[in-house]
């Protein structure tokens, strides 16, 4: 099941039920299936903060570059830096997550660090 852009056409309430109710499909199917996949993607607006909050949502980015566009911008990056393929695996081709891993210098562990403070400070 994917759902795109939902969140924009229903109330910012009904949001956290939307994605709640996919949840139930995976855990309680109506029909036995082998494999469930559910997707919904949300912008970064006020419902990535209210669904984020709960447990249950797994939120990440996914605006992901193609590997040669995102290795020309790996390699505009002044300074040394890890192989590509190492900073390939860790981003996804993520411009976000190269920013985050050059601003820490290259340490994901502190990237991982700073996600989890900034989620924490959302929540409380």
């Amino acid at each position: 099941m994917l759902a795109d852009g939902v969140f924009q056409v229903i109330e910012i309430e009904k949001a956290e039920a939307y994605v709640k109710s996919s949840l139930n499909i995976i855990e309680y199917p109506p029909e036995p299936y082998e494999k469930i996949v559910v997707i919904a993607t949300i912008s970064e607006g006020v419902s990535r903060a209210r669904i984020s909050r709960h447990r249950w949502a797994e939120i990440m980015p996914m605006w992901n570059m193609s590997k040669k566009g995102f290795e020309e911008l790996y390699n505009r990056l002044p300074g040394p830096k890890p192989s590509f393929d190492y900073v390939w695996r860790w981003s996804g081709g993520n411009p976000d997550v190269l920013r985050r891993l050059y601003l820490s210098k290259w340490s994901p562990d502190v990237v991982i660090l700073r996600i989890i403070e900034t989620r924490s400070s959302e929540n409380s």
